[in-house]
């Protein structure tokens, strides 16, 4: 039998699926071992050949004998067939889900027992099979089997964040909604908006959401989060929510003073000032309304009355509940600065690059490298030219692989010339692999050399003289 990690670290040192797919191929001649034959499958899945894919999971089932390797097989399988909307016999889908259970009923008791860890925990559902086949059921419209597998799914929320699938997660709001749990449903909603940054949309039914139980100062709250994350988006988005907002608060006056939060509304609409903010958002805990955007609305009151060790406290807490709000971010590595800018000297590091990277080019973003600049030494005129690797990718990204102008590397090319670059040896590695429109690089860097001062001039050469020794022709 063959061994499963030493194949896959041999595979993992292939560079192409191509060549991968032929190694297999060669030992798949002599070893039918599930390793290959799963491995095989699945690159073949990759590659745009499902047919193959499917003929070898097949044969794996059929000579199966290990139930580890039979549920990998299944639910590759699984995913094949769902990927072409294809029907899946009940009998095969009763047969997995037999199979899966004793899987996960071994793997919790393995796991619970005091000899050590299963290997695979089948409890997580590593592959997923409830949730495709939650799916699999919601796409045929049978929402009562679907909602069987989706409630054992997601019993157990102590799952790696990335094996939650957003349209998945909303699929099951959906069958929530259908039997009006709809406190249920904004538990489940919330964690799709924490899943990734500026689900707009989503923000927008949870809204409605809240609004459909008569909570009004949540929908309304919900809204205002929305609308500070649109800070940046389009006219039109930013109107939307806007509009939205006001409806909600004319329907609250017509059912009772709305006293806070028509204040609170006002303030955050008009863009400010924030100072008072911290005040009405206490008058609106004493009327029981509670809600994590509390904490960034208060982090920037204290902000703005000086109180930096109270804006940081708030702000900390905000991020630590919703962490893709770059003005957040902002805020509190600024109250860092005021407070002991030595003392926090990494995390004014780490969260300047985290404002970047969730807003780059943006206003906030501007205003941060100056503060990011002053932590990591550089002079004024130097801070503007700093790039941090998220936006160093983006530029790069654009000219090798999706044709923008070579002009575009400029900024690039400007960071080279920064005297105490933390980011430059990065940059430098990128920079000295390029292959892709290498020739027309190349001559751009010839072009911009006299342009530069010395510290650029010195590592254009760097990478021209690379240029020069792998062709000989520079």
């Amino acid at each position: 039998m063959m061994n499963r990690d030493s194949i896959k670290k041999h595979i993992e040192k292939i560079p192409t699926s191509g060549q991968k797919i032929q190694y297999l191929e060669q030992l798949y001649e002599t070893h039918r071992d599930h390793c290959i034959v799963f491995y095989l499958a699945r690159l073949y899945l990759d590659s745009g050949e499902p047919e193959k894919s499917e003929t070898l999971l097949k044969e794996d089932l059929k000579s199966c004998s290990c139930p580890e390797h039979a549920y990998e097989s299944y639910s590759l399988l699984t995913g094949l067939y769902m990927d072409q909307n294809r029907d899946i016999p009940e009998k095969e889908i009763e047969r997995f889900s037999k199979l899966f259970l004793k899987l996960k009923k071994k793997s919790e008791q393995d796991t619970n027992s005091q000899n050590g860890v299963s290997r695979v925990s089948y409890g997580k559902d590593p592959f997923q099979f409830e949730r495709m086949i939650g799916d699999y059921y919601y796409g045929r419209s049978n929402y009562e089997k679907a909602l069987e597998y989706y409630e054992r799914f997601y019993a157990d929320m102590d799952k790696p964040p990335a094996i939650f699938s957003p349209s998945s997660m909303r699929n099951y709001i959906g069958v929530l909604l259908r039997r009006n749990k709809i406190d249920e449903a904004l538990y489940f909603l919330g964690y799709v908006i924490n899943l990734k940054p500026y689900m707009l949309d989503d923000i927008h039914s949870m809204a409605d959401l809240y609004s459909k139980k008569g909570d009004l100062f949540n929908a309304v709250l919900v809204l205002l989060f929305a609308y500070i994350l649109s800070d940046g988006c389009g006219v039109t988005e930013r109107r939307r929510w806007r509009i939205r907002i006001e409806k909600i608060i004319a329907h609250i006056k017509e059912l009772q003073n709305p006293g806070p939060i028509e204040k609170l509304t006002a303030i955050l609409l008009a863009g400010g000032p924030f100072k008072k903010i911290s005040h009405l958002v206490e008058e609106l805990k004493t009327q029981g309304v509670r809600h994590f955007f509390f904490f960034y609305l208060e982090g920037i009151s204290f902000f703005e009355e000086h109180e930096y060790s109270s804006a940081l406290n708030s702000l900390l807490d905000f991020c630590g509940i919703y962490p893709y709000l770059a003005d957040a971010y902002h805020y509190a590595l600024v109250s860092m600065h005021n407070l002991d800018a030595a003392e926090y000297h990494d995390k004014i590091v780490a969260f300047s690059e985290k404002t970047i990277e969730l807003k780059p080019g943006t206003p906030v973003a501007k205003r941060t490298k100056s503060y990011l600049g002053k932590a990591i030494g550089l002079e004024e005129d130097e801070c503007e030219k700093l790039l941090i690797p998220s936006e160093i990718g983006i530029i790069l990204n654009d000219f090798l692989f999706h044709g923008a102008k070579v002009s575009t590397l400029d900024p690039l090319i400007a960071s080279l010339t920064i005297s105490k670059n933390p980011y430059q040896d990065a940059l430098m590695g990128l920079l000295l692999k390029v292959k892709r429109r290498k020739e027309e690089f190349y001559s751009y860097l010839k072009h911009v050399y006299d342009l530069m001062n010395e510290k650029g001039r010195e590592n254009i050469s760097r990478l021209l003289s690379t240029c020069c020794e792998s062709s000989r022709q520079c």
